[in-house]
């Protein structure tokens, strides 16, 4: 997976924005939540997501595999650095009663965050903002148990035969959130993809259907 510099520095500034509003090292499992519902309800509101990651159905939820393999290091072979690898800390967990040792755990931390809010437009600010304030005082359990109601995890997952199959935001049509009813949606799904020709080429206009 290639993102261009300018992909990877909204990104940056999206990973960014959500640890600055949450005022500590935020831990990976809860980031990515955090960046399912951004494209989720982004997907949901105007056909297109923000970050154009894929996600996987893992049984924490859903999960962009290619960042998660970024971010802790797996991989780095396909495309230079989202963020540094001193953002990423490991933290360690004290064993639990079920559990003899002490577990370590992956945060994103706080430290030398510099936002640049001017590469967002209004609206994504405003999706930004209201996915952070919903998800800010609640903990990485809670989101994953949020995320485990959403068609498109449940859909893909399947109970763990689909453990690690690509979610399909095109699940969530219908759902509590989409603010569209069918006439409306055929609608829109009419006018992205001819957005999509009359854009053609130019970057972040990409369908999660095409």
């Amino acid at each position: 997976m290639s993102f261009s510099e300018r992909e990877r520095g909204r990104i940056r500034n999206i990973l960014g924005f959500f640890v600055k509003e949450s005022n500590k090292d935020i831990l990976l499992v809860a980031l990515f939540k955090r960046l399912f519902f951004l494209d989720r309800l982004s997907f949901l509101e105007t056909g297109i997501t923000r970050t154009n990651y894929t996600y996987s159905a893992k049984p924490n939820g859903p999960v962009p595999k290619f960042l998660e393999n970024e971010l802790k290091g797996i991989d780095q072979s396909t495309n230079p650095e989202i963020v540094g690898v001193d953002m990423v800390v490991k933290l360690k967990k004290p064993a639990s009663k079920k559990a003899e040792y002490e577990e370590s755990y992956f945060a994103l931390t706080d430290r030398n965050w510099e936002i640049d809010q001017k590469i967002f437009t209004p609206y994504e600010l405003r999706l930004l903002k209201k996915i952070a304030e919903r998800c800010k005082d609640k903990t990485g359990a809670e989101l994953i148990e949020e995320s485990h109601r959403c068609f498109s995890w449940i859909n893909a997952f399947q109970s763990g035969k689909g453990n690690g199959k690509i979610l399909n935001f095109r699940d969530e049509i219908g759902s509590e959130d989409d603010p569209y009813n069918e006439e409306e949606r055929e609608s829109l799904d009419l006018s992205i993809q001819e957005t999509k020709l009359l854009l053609s080429g130019v970057e972040n206009v990409r369908p999660e259907w095409s």
